[in-house]
Order: structure tokens, then sequence, then C-alpha cells
């Protein structure tokens, strides 16, 4: 058994939700990620299992609307940012999100993931793979920075 909850023994315990970008073996796809313990959690698939389902900005409601000519371009623009937000090759799109967001987010994340208890590295939950089987990357695309 490998224990998957709030260990305080593991720097990257329920108190610590980091944010990353991971591929995992044999793919070559970049995506949004988070740590627990000796696991990496695709966050990409928690966000297709409703996890973050109300979250203002990852569930397709819009989080500025700037006049009534723009407001349905904005509501589009916002849908497809929130579909594909947690599955990005950056964390960019996510990091200039509201704080309100990053709030959210990392509120169902604590809440999710203090749910899981104790689970068999056999059959480990969706979203959740061994840190050995993962690649880190950097998380900012920072190319047009100066």
């Amino acid at each position: 058994m490998a224990s998957i909850s709030s260990s305080l023994e593991t720097l990257f315990n329920i108190n610590n939700v980091p944010y990353g970008i991971i591929t995992s073996n044999g793919e070559q796809k970049k995506r949004c990620a988070t740590v627990l313990g000796d696991f990496a959690v695709d966050l990409g698939v928690l966000h297709a299992e409703g996890i973050f389902h109300g979250v203002p900005g990852l569930d397709g409601n819009p989080f500025m609307r700037v006049s009534l000519i723009t407001q349905t371009l904005t509501v589009i623009l916002a849908a497809f940012r929130a579909q594909h937000t947690l599955k990005q090759d950056y964390l960019n799109v996510f990091a200039a999100l509201p704080k309100a967001t990053h709030k959210a987010v990392r509120e169902r994340l604590i809440q999710h993931l203090s749910q899981l208890g104790l689970v068999s590295t056999s059959k480990l939950p969706a979203g959740f793979m061994p840190l050995s089987e993962v690649k880190n990357h950097f998380p900012m695309d920072t190319r047009n920075f100066t």
C-alpha cells in the first residue's frame, strides 16, 4: 500500500500543493500537474472528472466581461480557455487567471486529495502516477520575456 493522503512526512503533502508541467513515460504531450507524496497528479484528468466544476475561469463561466458587444466573444473565449487551461504545455494561462480561481483550485484539490486515503499502487485513482514515471519540465513559457 502507498499513502497518497496528507502525510506530513513528505515535502509534497496536502499542505503544499505545487503546480508544474510533466510528461509521463512514453508520452510527448506536456500537461499541468501537482504532486502529492510520491505521486504526480494530472490536473487535466481531474478537470475532466469534474473536480473543478464551478470554479470561475475553469468551468466555461467568463471571469471578465467588458461590454455587451464583446460579451458573446468573451463567453466563447472563456469556455475555450476553461476547456484547455489545465491541458496546456505551460502554466501561463492558469497563472493569468484571477487569484480567486487559484484559491478555488487549491481548495478543490485539497478537498479531493484529502478524501483519497490509502490506495494500492497497482490501482491508482485517475490522473495519479508514480513520480518515477514522470519527467518535469519548465512550468512557464518565458520566450517573450526580457
